[in-house]
């Protein structure tokens, strides 16, 4: 069993179809606010020949805009294969293929082996993974300076959205599920991991933390 939820939940949620939405909005409006807020906040923080690792990254927005703003290269690791053409062409036709590396997997099985990062991003990740504290453990420890992340707010209203949506997977018989982990268990395993907290914003639905590595 993934770390995620159910395999092939995950890939039926996340499938071709969905990949190549995701890539045509890319194209056309770039991210989404509160990944481009995420992308700012970081580059703040000086991306000169970093190697920067996205997890959960779908198409591979993030580590695109992230190697535009001074990033060296890039590896994305992604659960559903399903994101692989979408993913590829749009490396392809905005002139990164030779500069990102896409790797399929539950990030918090395969990310141990793939080295160390100078960045990590996750954006809406944590939400579709039970074990929390196992995904952010894995991905703080792969960080040697910082670690980017959003997560939902743990609001009544976005929890009974979750709940809306887990109960509609639930209807259609899709293993998929979402999480509203507490910040506490999201945080607690990065601070565990030596990392402190630089940054902090929200949305009505999102919160994003910018977290480096304490010297």
């Amino acid at each position: 069993m993934s770390a995620c939820c159910d395999p092939s939940g995950c890939r039926r949620m996340f499938d071709a179809r969905h990949a190549e939405r995701n890539a045509r909005d890319f194209r056309k409006k770039g991210l989404d606010a509160t990944g481009e807020r995420l992308v700012r906040s970081v580059a703040r923080r000086g991306l000169t020949e970093a190697r920067v690792l996205e997890i959960g990254g779908g198409v591979g927005g993030l580590a695109i805009e992230l190697l535009r703003a001074g990033a060296a290269r890039a590896v994305n690791v992604e659960i559903s294969p399903e994101y692989e053409g979408a993913a590829l062409g749009l490396a392809r036709d905005l002139g990164f293929e030779g500069r990102i590396e896409r790797v399929i997997g539950d990030a918090a099985e395969v990310v141990p082996a793939l080295g160390p990062f100078d960045v990590v991003v996750m954006h809406r990740v944590v939400c579709c993974y039970a074990d929390a504290d196992r995904l952010m453990s894995v991905a703080a420890r792969a960080s040697q300076r910082l670690l980017a992340l959003t997560f939902p707010r743990p609001t009544p209203i976005v929890r009974l959205g979750l709940a809306v949506g887990n109960l509609w997977f639930r209807i259609i018989r899709n293993g998929f599920r979402v999480f509203a982990h507490s910040p506490g268990t999201i945080l607690g395993a990065v601070a565990r991991e030596g990392l402190r907290p630089v940054e902090d914003f929200e949305g009505f639905f999102w919160r994003g933390v910018v977290l480096e590595r304490g010297t």
